[in-house]
């Protein structure tokens, strides 16, 4: 092999290599809020790299009580005050790539049989319940395609109305690697050796 074999290789290599989180603010931490919970309306933009649509969320401080977040400081209760609600964020993908969300659901009380539905790119993913308050469950779910637009857009979308339903928190899109990607850097790795 020469060296421009290894030149065209290498740049595939550090782009699939320095894929990373593509979500913004999916722990919901901005802004931070100073009272128990800050009541969010459609139209806003209030919640940094998200939107809301429906009627309202509420963004929810751990000063409520341990249990209403997974981890940091603030959640999101999709039944807002009052709901149902919808949060939503474009995030930036391939067309034809594939990605993995996860995220971690609760109840604000509890525990709520279908409360909340994910739609990705406008399609209904999963429709999930909602443990009782305290309790976090982690969903997961694999080999989400790509629109051609450059962004696919992910929401979560509350099926309660009234005060109190799904606790959303943690909220991750990671890109799946290409098939082959490690056996590519490995061969990357070889040719380098044997050209010192």
């Amino acid at each position: 092999m020469n060296r421009y074999m290894m030149a065209a290789v290498v740049p595939f290599v550090f782009a699939s290599a320095s894929l990373g989180e593509l979500v913004v603010n999916g722990s919901f931490e901005d802004p931070a809020i100073t009272g128990l919970f800050e009541t969010v309306g459609a139209g806003s933009d209030r919640i940094t790299g998200w939107g809301v649509a429906g009627q309202t969320v509420d963004i929810v401080s751990v000063a409520a009580g341990e249990g209403y977040v997974h981890s940091g400081r603030q959640s999101i209760d999709l039944a807002g005050t009052p709901g149902p609600g919808t949060i939503f964020q474009d995030i930036p993908t391939a067309f034809g790539a594939t990605y993995d969300l996860r995220f971690f659901v609760s109840s604000n009380d509890g525990p709520y049989s279908g409360s909340v539905t994910v739609r990705w790119n406008g399609a209904d993913i999963g429709t999930f319940d909602s443990p009782v308050l305290g309790t976090w469950n982690e969903i997961v779910l694999n080999d989400l395609v790509g629109s051609a637009t450059g962004a696919s857009r992910l929401e979560f979308v509350s099926n309660i109305g009234g005060f109190k339903g799904a606790l959303i928190d943690d909220v991750s899109v990671l890109a799946v690697p290409a098939p082959g990607a490690g056996l590519l850097m490995l061969g990357v790795a070889g040719l380098r050796r044997r050209g010192r």
